[in-house]
């Protein structure tokens, strides 16, 4: 059985990740978040981007920055509001 993830998911699932004071390097993350080394790569990028993980360039360590937090936060009361459903691959989506 394959559970799937959606965008938003993932993003906190990194985010809480990289939430450590010493940073976290790009290998753990894709080994805690079960992604591939491509995902993983795109992820961060997004989320670099966005503002919402740092990157410290010399010990190549990646930490959720203050938005990244406001992230998790406001992530965490949605799900609280409107509990996520798990959806398993080739589930009928329609809504019951």
């Amino acid at each position: 059985m394959m559970i799937l993830r959606d965008f938003q998911e993932i993003i906190a699932e990194i985010l809480e990740c990289a939430q450590g004071g010493q940073g976290i390097t790009k290998t753990r993350v894709m080994y805690e978040v079960q992604l591939s080394f491509a995902q993983i790569k795109e992820y961060l990028q997004y989320l670099q981007h966005y503002e919402l993980v740092s990157c410290d360039k010399q010990n190549r360590l990646f930490r959720t920055t203050m938005k990244g937090k406001r992230f998790l936060e406001l992530y965490n009361e949605m799900t609280e509001l409107a509990p996520r459903r798990r959806i398993e691959k080739n589930e009928d989506l329609s809504i019951r």
